[in-house]
């Protein structure tokens, strides 16, 4: 019950796990090593034939980015490692990268581990033992022993006046209704249940409750991948307000829909042809091995960015994507 050390305890499987990346970050430190791409089309992946490697050290890979580099070209590309099978690395590229792969060209592949995740978990943990329990201890127990805060709390029927703002509230059962009502009064809430019980459907009607009644000006909805982000952002798009998802570069080009970052860019650009954003695009494209085109095309596209947020009712994206911006 003593939430500073349940708190020191989380933290400390954190750093355990930290020190596992900086472990695997010694076995291979931004190591080069010579690939052949011998096959152009495994679904969305390329698979590489090494010549030498340690298959246990790459097995541990899988997740992590790749940083690529044509050895008689020298341009370079990012990519997922997706699967370590025998001697083969499956790959995962944006689509205008694997067009300019070839099948001819050796490459060298740099490994990079990543611990900024890990960092920011650690992050957050110093800041709900150190902050929040002392500013907000009923938040805390709510966030920690929810189950039993709320037995403690006389659960009635939902008031029909409130239902009365749920328009599908007639198809949903009582638990449903329940968790709607709850969302509307507490600071915070964990809704749980089996697959297919209803849980991504309660989630949309109560966003559509706060969109409804003027309650929520913004709202932020954050899944674990970006396969649930699309699925959510394809829910959330029958409200007919502005919804914006934003997704990693690498997944841009892979999530067709005007209603991501990348698409409502892409319209700007088309609509307003003569705009800065547009311009500094098409420098950008025309000058792609100069540093200043990027960082140009950068500046311009960060000011759409901001006003493409101010006007979206509705922000969709992972987790981590909601932490790092």
């Amino acid at each position: 019950r003593d939430i500073k050390e349940y708190a020191r305890i989380f933290e400390e499987l954190l750093s355990l796990e930290l020190d596992y990346h900086n472990d695997l970050a010694e076995i291979a430190p931004i190591q080069k090593m010579k690939l052949k791409v011998i096959t152009k089309d495994f679904g969305e992946l390329i698979t590489f034939m090494v010549s030498n490697y340690e298959v246990v050290e790459w097995e541990k890979s899988v997740g992590l980015k790749l940083f690529i580099e044509n050895e008689k070209t020298k341009k370079t590309f990012t990519a997922l490692v997706c699967k370590v099978q025998k001697r083969s690395i499956f790959a995962e590229f944006r689509p205008q990268d694997r067009a300019n792969l070839s099948e001819d060209d050796t490459y060298t592949i740099m490994r990079d581990v990543s611990n900024i995740p890990l960092e920011r978990q650690i992050s957050n943990v110093d800041f709900f033992a150190g902050y929040l329990i002392s500013k907000d201890p009923k938040f805390c127990e709510i966030l920690l022993f929810g189950d039993e805060y709320m037995e403690r709390r006389a659960l009635g029927p939902v008031p029909d006046d409130f239902l009365a703002n749920i328009p599908n509230a007639k198809n949903m059962n009582p638990s449903q209704k329940q968790a709607i009502y709850l969302a509307s009064k507490e600071r915070i809430l964990l809704i749980h249940g089996p697959p297919g019980t209803g849980k991504s459907t309660t989630a949309m009607e109560i966003v559509g409750y706060f969109l409804r009644t003027g309650k929520a000006k913004k709202i932020l909805i954050t899944s674990p991948s970006n396969t649930v982000a699309c699925h959510l952002r394809e829910k959330c798009e029958k409200f007919g307000v502005e919804v914006c998802q934003l997704t990693a570069f690498l997944h841009a080009d892979l999530i067709k829909s005007p209603n991501t970052m990348a698409g409502k860019i892409d319209k700007h650009i088309r609509d307003y042809p003569l705009s800065a954003v547009a311009e500094a695009r098409k420098y950008y494209n025309a000058n792609r091995s100069y540093p200043v085109a990027l960082q140009k095309y950068r500046t311009a596209e960060d000011k759409i960015k901001r006003q493409i947020l101010g006007e979206s009712k509705i922000i969709i994206c992972t987790f981590f994507m909601a932490c790092d911006r």
